[in-house]
């Protein structure tokens, strides 16, 4: 049996600050096995790489709670893919918490590939992220798990870059004089 999930996360009207969602649908044999809308909220540094994870988490959640170990999971996000691949650095903003989540979800299914697909094949994800933004309810409807144990992201090696490594420029004591005298 051949489980693929698809996400993808949307904010709406302004990216960042907007009011966010995300879509999922996981199919198992070409047949829609679960699918979900869910709208996040809204927040002055809500973005889209915030709802690109939530909608990563909410697929990671449902495998898990399915008992599916060895799914693929595609999406048009590079940031989610190539992070959660571990070919990306996660550094700062708003998504690192969701970051940190879906890290930790995924360390418990190792069997699960994360898949860079164009916008086009990702589709029906889409559709859900956009309609959980337009119908936004109330109140939000995700949150992060408190109750998970978060661990550590693996740790990059800091690397001297060249212009770091470069002498620092000579100021003479008689650069201002020289400037005046230059430029009056």
């Amino acid at each position: 049996m051949k489980v693929t999930a698809y996400f993808d996360g949307a904010v709406e009207p302004m990216n960042p600050g907007g009011h966010g969602g995300y879509g999922v649908v996981v199919y198992r044999d070409d047949q829609v096995l679960f699918s979900e809308a869910v709208y996040v909220g809204r927040w002055p540094e809500l973005s889209n790489n915030v709802a690109e994870y939530c909608g990563a988490i909410g697929v990671l959640r449902f495998l898990i709670s399915a008992g599916i170990t060895e799914a693929r999971v595609r999406g048009d996000a590079n940031i989610v893919i190539n992070q959660l691949n571990g070919r990306w650095k996660a550094r700062a903003g708003a998504y690192l918490p969701y970051y940190r989540e879906a890290y930790t979800l995924r360390s418990k299914l190792p069997d699960v590939q994360f898949e860079w697909v164009p916008r086009e094949m990702n589709a029906a994800a889409d559709e859900l992220s956009k309609q959980a933004v337009t119908t936004r309810p109330r109140m939000r409807t995700f949150d992060l798990d408190a109750s998970l144990e978060l661990i550590a992201t693996p740790k990059f090696k800091a690397r001297k870059r060249k212009r770091d490594m470069r002498e620092p420029p000579v100021v003479q004591d008689d650069a201002w004089e020289t400037f005046k005298l230059r430029y009056g």
